[in-house]
């Protein structure tokens, strides 16, 4: 009897200590960032949908991707989601519950993660809530921000710009003033009210219960106002408020991982990092730009002035572009070259890396202020006839392809298409663990256009050499000379005695063996 109840408390134990220093699923994530309505149409009726990703999933695995995120999947007036009418339901346009339940088995069989983008700090404006608070229901009355009178409350929006009244609509139900830090179609909710709280952390539990592996937390910056200016942004009862909802998410699911958007520079980022737990993730905005720089001195100042910061290195998540800015290739000038060397900074860099979908392709837009041409639907096949492959019926935007080549179709099929590079990048990323660690040592030299560093994980030490130069350059590395290297995209091993040759707009990823 008292073996057995040793080996049962050894048991326990261990199971204890593994949960509590097991490294956490995201830091050997490759994340994919999906726009459902864009991504691929089952049905014909050119909206994307939760079956069109169910059904290329295989392709994500191929990829090599093991998690994606889903941008907002709830009923909402507008194409975006961004306005939430329901917080438990899935938008119609892209299936049902059932939809959504049959992705996540699904994905789960592939050992794929799946996140949603959950919208706290606003929603719309024709919202049950936002109804019932605009006729002064007594449960609803404070789920806003209201004011009487805004003569001392002319705030302008949090990150500058327009008229100082913008972010107070009138409603002439109430016939006062709400806060609406986006736009009139977006109201502020009022966190300060435990009845809200109670609300947010129901519809996260709900999700959680239904198996998601966390949340993309959309605009956190803006959560809990204290005044004009720089009280409308990353105030200290937003923190905490995060900090709280942080605990309660992990008493739920322990694993569940929180990415916040924190849309501004690392200084302030890092602030959404606690060891008691804030934010897992965040994504960084210093290095998408540095990246799409193609500038050396840009990446290596990034890279620099991260480590300033208290968060470690895997806080701050990688990318090139998203869902709100120009797609990376605009950004590189439409320069395939550079947008190989973009995919090597993400690929190979610090941090769980988010990929934007058809960035792996190429995807370029047309260079429109609306939104919807960054969120453009997918092109699968060289079809243009039947829409590149992504409906059968009628887009729901206009689909734009710059060159034939453009397409997952034609890129599967040619080894050294953009694609082919992403998937070996992955690939070699999930292999080979230095490029999955906090380790990141820039290696200074002379040359302004070839940016040198080195990836270590205990034993293994592997060498990221990149040429921004259009012209072939020459670079001195003392410390790989006359080591047995292996050229990881090739997989051809070599020596180098003296010196590297690296072509124009080029990189070598050379493991020591």
């Amino acid at each position: 009897m008292k073996h057995n109840t040793f080996l049962w408390f050894f048991t326990v134990f261990s199971l204890f200590v593994s949960l509590i220093f097991a490294r956490p699923w995201w830091k050997d994530a490759v994340f994919y960032e999906i726009f459902v309505r864009s991504f691929y149409d089952s049905n014909g009726d050119g909206i994307g949908d939760l079956q069109g990703i169910i059904q290329k999933l295989d392709y994500l695995t191929n990829l090599g991707v093991n998690a994606i995120w889903l941008m907002p999947i709830h009923p909402s007036p507008s194409y975006h989601g961004y306005d939430v009418l329901d917080y438990t339901s899935v938008n119609p346009q892209y299936g049902t519950m059932e939809d959504f339940e049959k992705l996540l088995e699904e994905a789960h069989k592939r050992g794929v993660r799946v996140i949603i983008d959950l919208v706290l700090n606003h929603t719309s404006s024709s919202h049950p809530w936002f109804i019932k608070s605009s006729k002064k229901d007594p449960t609803y009355d404070e789920f806003y921000i209201w004011r009487k009178d805004i003569t001392e409350s002319g705030w302008g929006r949090p990150w500058g710009g327009g008229s100082k009244w913008d972010v107070w609509i009138r409603n002439s139900s109430r016939e006062e003033y709400y806060y609406a830090a986006f736009w009139s179609g977006m109201p502020d909710l009022n966190h300060r009210n435990q009845k809200v709280k109670e609300e947010v952390y129901k519809f996260t539990k709900f999700w959680l219960d239904k198996g998601v592996d966390g949340f993309r937390l959309d605009a956190i910056r803006y959560l809990i106002e204290t005044g004009p200016g720089k009280g409308q942004a990353d105030t200290e009862e937003t923190i905490s408020w995060f900090e709280e909802y942080n605990q309660f998410v992990k008493s739920v699911n322990p694993n569940a991982v929180l990415v916040g958007e924190v849309w501004t520079d690392n200084r302030t980022v890092s602030r959404y990092y606690s060891t008691n737990g804030i934010m897992d993730l965040c994504f960084d905005f210093d290095r998408s730009g540095a990246f799409l720089s193609s500038d050396k001195n840009n990446i290596v100042r990034a890279y620099l002035t991260q480590k300033r910061y208290t968060a470690p290195a895997d806080f701050y998540a990688p990318f090139l572009a998203n869902h709100d800015v120009f797609r990376a290739m605009n950004q590189l000038g439409n320069n395939e070259k550079l947008a190989r060397l973009a995919a090597v900074c993400l690929l190979t860099a610090t941090g769980t890396p988010f990929l934007y979908y058809g960035e792996e392709i190429g995807i370029s837009q047309i260079e429109n202020g609306d939104d919807k041409y960054k969120r453009t639907p997918l092109p699968w096949t060289t079809d243009k006839k039947r829409n590149y492959g992504f409906t059968t019926g009628r887009p729901w935007f206009q689909m734009y392809v710059a060159n034939k080549k453009v397409n997952v179709e034609s890129q599967i099929k040619d080894k050294n298409s953009l694609l082919s590079l992403y998937r070996k990048l992955i690939h070699i990323r999930k292999n080979f663990p230095e490029f999955r660690s906090e380790n990141l040592e820039i290696i200074p030299n002379n040359n302004p256009n070839l940016l040198v560093y080195k990836r270590t994980e205990g034993e293994n030490t592997s060498w990221v050499l990149i040429n921004f130069s259009g012209d072939k350059e020459d670079i001195d590395v003392p410390q790989l000379e006359n080591k047995q290297l292996q050229n990881l995209i090739t997989d051809r091993k070599i020596t180098i005695k003296k010196g590297v040759k690296i072509s124009g707009l080029d990189f070598l990823i050379l493991k020591e063996i």
